[in-house]
């Protein structure tokens, strides 16, 4: 038997984050996403938008007092973009520190890499040679 995957839909990635206002606030002010949802009062879950790209940040329930910054296990997302030139220039304009070099590589890709507060990697890529 397999599986019709017509049924898929989309997927969301969720992301586990220390504190969410401090999260929410880096990929909004710096990465130029747009927040399309929060949930709780003061937030605890949230959903940033950036044209098609959407990323969930969750607020972990353990005390961030008991959390050392190498507990969580930082994810790594690979984000394709249109002109990763522009949008790396925009991006190290933020002020956010850009922790692989914008480079080309042999396997075709365009492409360079941050960190968020948590230490997730977001590395944003360019197929060489796509318009």
């Amino acid at each position: 038997m397999s599986v019709d995957r017509s049924l898929y839909a989309h997927h969301a990635t969720v992301l586990p984050v220390r504190e969410l206002s401090t999260s929410r606030d880096f990929y909004r002010d710096r990465l130029g996403f747009e927040v399309g949802f929060e949930w709780q009062d003061p937030p605890t879950y949230a959903v940033l938008r950036a044209e098609s790209t959407s990323i969930h940040l969750s607020e972990i329930e353990t005390p961030r007092e008991a959390l050392a910054p190498t507990s969580m296990h930082p994810t790594l997302i690979y984000l394709f973009t249109h002109d990763v030139d522009a949008l790396h220039a925009q991006v190290a304009a933020s002020g956010v520190e850009i922790s692989s070099p914008l480079q080309t590589f042999d396997y075709g890709m365009r492409e360079f890499e941050v960190r968020d507060p948590d230490g997730h990697r977001l590395t944003f890529g360019q197929g060489v040679g796509d318009d």
